[in-house]
């Protein structure tokens, strides 16, 4: 009878064991995917910030400081399609649109106007910093390779649960502003959810 009693409290203590042992491992992978959705996130914004940062110059300064070339627009937009492709056919890592300028209303434009000028462009900016971070983030503006990569990486939502409304431009300097969640492994009605901010920044070449 002590003999059974020992054998039962043995496979007792190796279960439990088993089972600290599995929470233990699900932990550390979660923790190294964490770190690693985090560095590559990080990495993507920063290298869209950089990249975004020379958009003023490539559109505006460069066509003014060469503006007694013939068609000089047209010659700016053929440089930087050749750098860097077209916005249709690279919409990671080029945009044609003004994101970088301030929202233009109407002289004696209402407030409800104005407050819808600057939401229209701050969705602008917005959707600009997604297109060239989702670029950097998997070599183009795919969603589909967006979503499976950072779903991978335990990031809630994919691509459409990062946050980049918040970015914004303050003193010539773009600030690209994150938020999203990364969730445990053994995630369990959202307990094992943690919130993550990343800011990064980059002076505008004007």
């Amino acid at each position: 009878m002590r003999r059974k009693s020992e054998k039962g409290i043995i496979t007792l203590e190796a279960c439990i064991f088993l089972v600290l042992f599995m929470m233990i491992m699900l932990f550390l992978t979660s923790f190294f995917k964490f770190f690693m959705a985090q560095n590559a996130t990080a990495h993507a914004a920063l290298q869209a910030s950089e990249s975004l940062s020379f958009d003023p110059y490539l559109t505006s300064k460069t066509a003014d400081k060469l503006s007694e070339v013939e068609d000089v627009g047209s010659i700016v937009m053929n440089l930087a399609v050749k750098l860097f492709g077209s916005a249709n056919k690279s919409p990671g890592f080029v945009s044609e649109n003004s994101w970088y300028d301030e929202a233009k209303v109407k002289e004696g434009a209402t407030e409800e106007e104005i407050t819808k000028a600057k939401d229209e462009k701050k969705t602008e900016l917005a959707n600009t910093i997604r297109l060239r971070f989702m670029g950097y983030l998997v070599g183009d503006a795919d969603e589909e390779k967006a979503d499976a990569y950072l779903e991978n990486l335990n990031v809630v939502d994919g691509i459409d649960g990062i946050d980049f409304s918040e970015s914004y431009i303050e003193n010539d300097t773009l600030y690209i502003v994150l938020k999203y969640q990364l969730k445990f492994d053994f995630n369990l009605g959202n307990i094992g959810v943690v919130d993550v901010e990343q800011t990064t920044c980059s002076k505008l070449w004007k």
